[in-house]
């Protein structure tokens, strides 16, 4: 194979010509002085780089392995999300689930109580009468379920705290819905 000069592998390397002496102590393979094999340098200098990137992956400048840099990453941001939560707790942001589901289940029986009540309240009321005023009573009897919802008295447990269920005595709450409803004005004139 034909030798070249030290421009010419540095041109083919893109390095500077200093950088050719600093490879060449570094194990560069060289011919002769200033006189290099082109095939062969290219060939040490893949593996050069290959061997670099593979030391850079596994260390870091401080010496502390990636693998580790990416542990204590996770475990950091695990740390934030946590306090995070915590915060969101604390102002009430957060609720635990098991507190959602105890008043999700205690929304969703009033709401059937509420509904399964509606035709022995209304029945006896709308014997005889014509469809729009049956109309406008049920409709009534169902703003009356749907009301329940809105107020939170009529499905939590009187005395307890939301987030942990437990008897919470300083918390007063007012008398639920009943079940009656004034007739609107429409329906007065129907009756």
């Amino acid at each position: 194979m034909a030798l070249v000069g030290v421009e010419k592998i540095a041109k083919a390397l893109n390095v500077t010509r200093r950088r050719v002496n600093q490879l060449v102590h570094e194990g560069m393979p060289r011919a002769e002085r200033g006189k290099y094999e082109l095939g062969a340098c290219m060939a040490w200098y893949i593996r050069y780089m290959q061997s670099a990137f593979e030391r850079r992956e596994m260390f870091s400048d401080d010496g502390s392995s990636a693998d580790v840099r990416r542990q204590r990453a996770r475990m950091l941001k695990a740390s934030a999300d946590l306090a995070e939560m915590e915060l969101a707790e604390k102002r009430g942001e957060l609720v635990p689930v098991e507190a959602f589901k105890r008043v999700m289940g205690n929304m969703i029986a009033v709401v059937r109580s509420q509904l399964l009540g509606l035709p022995g309240r209304v029945a006896h009321q709308l014997e005889g009468e014509p469809r729009h005023v049956i109309r406008k009573r049920l409709t009534d009897q169902v703003h009356v379920a749907l009301t329940a919802l809105s107020i939170p008295e009529t499905y939590l447990q009187p005395g307890h705290c939301l987030h942990c269920g437990q008897a919470v005595p300083e918390l007063k709450f007012s008398e639920g819905v009943s079940g009656a409803v004034e007739p609107s004005d429409d329906s007065k004139e129907d009756a």
